[in-house]
């Protein structure tokens, strides 16, 4: 529904369209393919192949989803406290060059660092293909770039995520009106999904350099998880845009002729 002409003119909108691309690719992976790994007992040492592409396609759909999260913040941040500024760097074919830069950040972490593993153990993504056999993960496999995309996507992470917060919270004077109430809304949107985010990456940090709990992992695991399914309930849940661009939609595929029961039925439930 984000892709009808009417949003897509807007540059947070292109955004979010790459996100929910990069959900649409990484679900299977790290929820349905993790799953599928659980229940057979599938780790790196019984299926290397398998395990190490995938874990490449999964670590730069991870990275490519953090890049995302931080420049819709910033898109959100500058139109609502710098709207000059905003315009400047995210208006017209600007928007373009910051979708190109992310798709290369993600194929840097797909082809040049090490991949994430699966664990059968742990039910989640390791560096260590070894993890759980000593007591304390081996740093020799980590990945640098990796710790450093975790680290800048949770500062950026929290500091726009916060501005945005305490801007609503402040109730700006634009959102007094209907465009400040829109943006409100997208902007709440962002700062929810962005959430999610910060608790993956810090959990996922944490538990590649410390022994953690497993229940702490499975947070993380659900945690990467939800930021990407979820994204589709909160768009639907809080943007009105989005939800009368559905309506349309399915307005369209009913009969003329069952559209008045249809619009009765409505009015009385």
């Amino acid at each position: 529904m984000i892709m009808t002409p009417a949003l897509r003119r807007h540059s947070c909108y292109k955004i979010m369209i790459a996100l929910a691309m990069v959900d649409i690719m990484v679900i299977p992976i790290n929820a349905i393919l993790s799953g599928v790994f659980l229940l057979l007992g599938i780790s790196y040492c019984n299926c290397p192949t398998l395990v190490y592409v995938v874990g490449c396609a999964a670590l730069a759909l991870w990275t490519g989803a953090c890049a995302l999260c931080s420049i819709l913040a910033l898109n959100r941040c500058t139109d609502l406290l710098c709207n000059n500024f905003h315009k400047k760097i995210f208006n017209g074919s600007k928007i373009y060059l910051w979708l190109l830069f992310v798709f290369l950040y993600m194929a840097y972490f797909f082809f040049f660092t090490n991949p994430l593993l699966f664990s059968a153990l742990y039910s989640a993504w390791f560096f260590d293909p070894f993890v759980g056999i000593s007591d304390q993960p081996d740093v020799g496999f980590d990945n640098m770039p990796h710790l450093v995309n975790n680290i800048t996507a949770v500062v950026i992470l929290v500091v726009l995520d916060s501005t945005l917060f305490l801007r609503i919270i402040r109730k700006i004077p634009i959102a007094k009106e209907r465009v400040g109430h829109i943006r409100t809304q997208v902007t709440l949107q962002v700062a929810l999904i962005g959430t999610l985010a910060i608790v993956a990456a810090v959990i996922y940090i944490i538990m590649q350099y410390i022994s953690t709990p497993y229940s702490v992992i499975v947070v993380g695991q659900l945690a990467w998880q939800a930021g990407h399914g979820a994204a589709s309930f909160v768009y639907f849940g809080m943007n009105n845009s989005i939800r009368r661009a559905i309506k349309r939609v399915f307005w369209d595929i009913i009969p003329p002729k069952n559209r008045a029961v249809v619009a009765t039925v409505s009015r009385h439930t």
